[in-house]
């Protein structure tokens, strides 16, 4: 029944008759795989693939963007792909008649649905000052606050950026470096690094920095289980509490990092990994278009498990998660815009039988 079903979508393919959804599936099954892949598919490339496809799915719902057209060498791929189209047809089949349970619970959620995150940001001055920053852009060394604290209060030396969960920020320093910060994260640095050894500031949370270069002044950032030391580069700090691991992510350049754990120089394209209860670090190579997915105004999941997709969402949306039963072991690949309501970024989820109620700001996954 498999081969029957996909092969009457092929030939239609070939035609020219079939539908929107039926050729995007088989565009996106074409870009997973490749035609260097091998037809054999496991588990794991069904469940890839059909993430994957879902997630251009919500692509094209979310952005109307226009399909393009691929020359598919038909021969070397056309068994796998029956297979893949198959289950990807049931699927939509599943999404366009699920019951009507579940359609009540989403109808509900919508009518007091949540709003992305926004660029929005405290400063906490030196003097326990506070305000609320506006606009996209937060220039530190041209506030007029940080001029009369650097030359007025000299035992005053350091303002601190505060993101809410539902908020990111980007900042630049006076000394040009530019950082991105993520929603529940904080950014305490120097009000002029005038007269200093070195430049250091200390994050807590998430944030991506592009360091300017100064080779005479050194540029450290401080968490709370390791320093990181540069002269000049681009990398990402995921420091959050809640994360199974503290990950610095190098896109250029080259970093030392320093704590408990030693002393590790990583390269472009790795990630070093820390763990609370390890006593090293573990460096892998890694996806940076993933790690700093966020700084783009997307989330990007490569087998993620449910866990850390709820995480980042929770972040994002401010939402409390909850567990009922065993969590489901889910893997999901693909990726979200962060621009989406809440209600269209989770209906991702009931694409592959997550079930989960919905209260005001507390989300309950069901097992």
């Amino acid at each position: 029944m498999r081969d029957s079903k996909a092969a009457d979508i092929l030939k239609k393919y070939r035609d020219g008759t079939c539908t929107e959804e039926e050729k995007l599936l088989i565009k996106k099954w074409f870009l997973t795989f490749g035609e260097e892949r091998n037809t054999f598919l496991s588990e794991s490339d069904l469940e890839d693939a059909e993430n994957a496809m879902w997630a251009s799915i919500q692509d094209k719902l979310s952005l109307r963007q226009e399909a393009r057209i691929y020359h598919i060498n038909w021969k070397k791929f056309v068994s796998a792909a029956a297979v893949l189209i198959f289950i990807s047809i049931a699927a939509l089949i599943t999404i366009k008649y699920r019951n009507q349970n579940s359609t009540s619970e989403l109808v509900s959620f919508k009518s007091h649905d949540l709003m992305p995150g926004s660029r929005r940001a405290v400063i906490i001055y030196n003097n326990g000052l506070q305000r609320t920053l506006n606009g996209k852009v937060y220039f530190a060394g041209s506030d007029k606050q940080n001029d009369s604290l650097a030359t007025g209060q000299q035992t005053a030396k350091f303002n601190t950026i505060i993101t809410p969960r539902g908020g990111d920020y980007h900042i630049i320093l006076a000394d040009g470096t530019e950082v991105w910060l993520n929603a529940g994260s904080s950014l305490k640095y120097p009000v002029s690094f005038t007269h200093q050894k070195e430049r250091v500031v200390e994050l807590t949370g998430e944030g991506y920095f592009q360091v300017a270069h100064n080779r005479a002044l050194p540029f450290k950032v401080k968490t709370d289980e390791q320093i990181v030391e540069v002269l000049g580069t681009h990398f990402n700090i995921n420091a959050y509490h809640d994360e199974p691991y503290l990950a610095t992510t190098l896109m250029s350049g080259s970093i030392k990092i320093s704590g408990r754990a030693g002393t590790q120089i990583i390269k472009p394209g790795e990630q070093a990994r820390l763990t609370s209860a390890s006593s090293i670090f573990t460096i892998t190579p890694t996806d940076t278009v993933a790690a700093t997915a966020w700084t783009n105004g997307f989330f990007q999941f490569g087998r993620a498990d449910i866990q850390d997709v709820m995480r980042q969402l929770a972040r994002w949306y401010d939402i409390e998660v909850d567990y009922v039963g065993d969590i489901p072991e889910k893997r999901f690949t693909g990726k979200v815009y962060r621009t989406l309501k809440l209600s269209e970024a989770l209906e991702i989820l009931t694409y592959f039988n997550v079930k989960f109620i919905v209260e005001g700001h507390k989300i309950t996954i069901i097992n």
